[in-house]
């Protein structure tokens, strides 16, 4: 009996834990304990690693600057540092040097691959396969953490329904079916089946939530919608996210219910996130998102804006400083509950246990493996193979594909017939350009070469001096005119939203004079968005949607 008794006693002293938040980890309590206001604080932000592959720690400010604060341990996180050499020593440095001994995570944007770069992650979504996205999350994970990375920035579960916004390339598009379906795959992907292996790459959902939505597709203005639509369009995907295991969720910058930003909304990352989607990781602001609380005229400066993002449910500020600046003093001036902090740092460090950090820090930073894994063959075949079925024909008159291999003369007019620049489109950091293979190139590995005329015409937005007549008269030799036109990178992602949806005037104006010549034209588009495609490119013989299939 007596036994029973203090079984009993055992339950409700876990039960009693687990109501006032504590971690089932008991060494995340023991940290708890033992730090201070600076040292929680600190393990609240995560900073940019100084650039430059090589650790050399007399080099310069800001790797000294770096280093010292590890040492005092007032750094949570690094992020967009790739290189194990680098990263092993700063893990040490946290580790063997700080008074806690707290292991570092090494964050990155890592969304459509490492070395081998795969179709943006909306071309991917045009596949209809997210037993794919699963595949080439799971290789990016691999080549990642073969670097030194453990956790990204990634997958982008926002719905994008207006063409105009830059970021239509980084998700799944408009449906939210079937962006829940690549949120989960991606994130299994990412994060495997167990959180501490070594190749395993924590998730982040992102931009939670609404942010898909801005007004005119104008990227940081507000998202103005009821509550209903933000529910039955929006929120989908990152429920089914968290439904995955995602380890993270990013606050986005902009404001989305009734005008209040997300970083310092309290109802929608603790009400709503927290209370009534279970989610029990970490979130993590957007890029000084907790700072321009103040830019929204939200928050009266910087203290205001670390404790209004801290109560609202950020555990983590990206980049601004402003937790580790403001977060001691508002909670020894009694601004803020220590509570508060004490469960955002709660978070951070549970987080740190699940990924089997605080087992074994240097669980991602293997020198051997990095080399091993830095070039995969399988992920080749792999990228081919996504690449072949994000793919999208939308027209196709008159069955002129596919084309011949042989006897058949072949224009391939556009600027990207030869261009390996914009291959890899956006979020690319690494990637390995020298494994590219040009349109060009691809076209003529695959026919007789003496066959093939290829012409620029244009540039992507300017006119070349005899472009068009180089362009007329090959088109009139050919007996197919194959033109690559569209968008370059530039004009896809953050910050690179587009009043006008249409083809450059410069490569449309091109489109017409081929078209003129009367010589049957298909149409390669280049691609983040859909385009809206008018004269000549609407009216080619045949339209194929190839969006920046990456590598191959």
């Amino acid at each position: 009996m007596a036994s029973l008794h203090s079984l009993g006693a055992l339950l409700l002293l876990m039960l009693l834990q687990k109501a006032a938040g504590a971690s089932d980890d008991p060494r995340v309590e023991k940290l708890l304990k033992m730090m201070t206001l600076e040292e929680k604080a600190g393990q609240l932000g995560v900073f940019a690693r100084p650039g430059g592959s090589d650790y050399n720690p007399g080099t310069g400010s800001d790797w000294n600057d770096t280093v010292l604060k590890i040492r005092a341990g007032l750094v949570g996180s690094l992020y967009n540092g790739a290189g194990v050499k680098a990263n092993r020593e700063l893990q040490r440095i946290a580790v063997e040097e700080s008074r806690l001994g707290i292991p570092l995570i090494f964050g990155a944007d890592v969304w459509h691959g490492m070395r081998t770069v795969f179709p943006i992650p909306l071309g991917e979504a045009a596949s209809f396969d997210p037993g794919l996205a699963f595949r080439t999350a799971r290789a990016t994970a691999v080549e990642a953490t073969a670097s030194g990375i453990t956790w990204t920035y990634a997958p982008m579960v926002d719905v994008a329904r207006d063409q105009r916004w830059g970021r239509n390339a980084e998700g799944a598009g408009e449906d939210p079916f079937l962006g829940s379906a690549f949120a989960k795959a991606r994130v299994h992907g990412f994060q495997g089946h167990n959180l501490k292996t070594a190749d395993s790459l924590a998730a982040c959902l992102k931009h939670f939530a609404g942010y898909g939505g801005v007004a005119a597709g104008l990227d940081y203005s507000a998202a103005d919608m009821s509550e209903a639509t933000f529910r039955d369009v929006f929120l989908p995907p990152f429920e089914a996210g968290i439904g995955a295991g995602a380890v993270s969720v990013m606050s986005a910058f902009v404001a989305v219910i009734d005008g209040v930003p997300a970083t310092g909304n309290r109802w929608l990352l603790t009400e709503l996130l927290r209370d009534e989607l279970g989610f029990d990781g970490f979130v993590v602001s957007d890029y000084e998102a907790d700072l321009e609380l103040i830019n929204h005229g939200f928050a009266a400066n910087e203290s205001d804006a670390a404790r209004l993002a801290l109560s609202a449910g950020v555990d983590m500020s990206m980049q601004s400083g402003l937790f580790r600046t403001h977060l001691p003093e508002l909670v020894a001036q009694g601004r803020l509950a220590s509570k508060q902090l004490d469960d955002a740092v709660r978070r951070v460090l549970g987080a740190k246990a699940k990924m089997g950090l605080l087992d074994d820090p240097y669980r991602s930073l293997d020198l051997r493996r990095e080399t091993l894994d830095d070039y995969v063959p399988e992920h080749d075949t792999l990228a081919q193979q996504v690449a072949r079925e994000s793919v999208v024909l939308l027209k196709n008159d008159g069955d002129i594909l596919p084309l011949r291999r042989s006897g058949m003369k072949i224009a391939l007019i556009g600027w990207w017939a030869t261009d390996k620049e914009n291959a890899e489109g956006i979020g690319v950091i690494w990637g390995n350009r020298t494994h590219v293979v040009s349109l060009a190139e691809g076209i003529a590995n695959a026919m007789d070469p003496a066959s093939l005329r290829v012409v620029a015409g244009s540039g992507a937005e300017l006119r070349l001096a005899g472009g068009i007549k180089a362009a007329t008269d090959a088109a009139k030799w050919a007996d197919v005119v194959v033109l690559a036109i569209g968008e370059p990178t530039n004009y896809t992602g953050e910050a690179q939203s587009r009043t006008d949806v249409t083809i450059p005037d410069a490569q449309q104006e091109l489109a017409e004079a081929v078209a003129a010549t009367g010589t049957p034209t298909v149409v390669l588009l280049k691609n983040g968005r859909a385009l809206a495609l008018e004269g000549a490119v609407r009216d080619a013989s045949a339209i194929l949607v190839t969006w920046f299939l990456g590598k191959m």
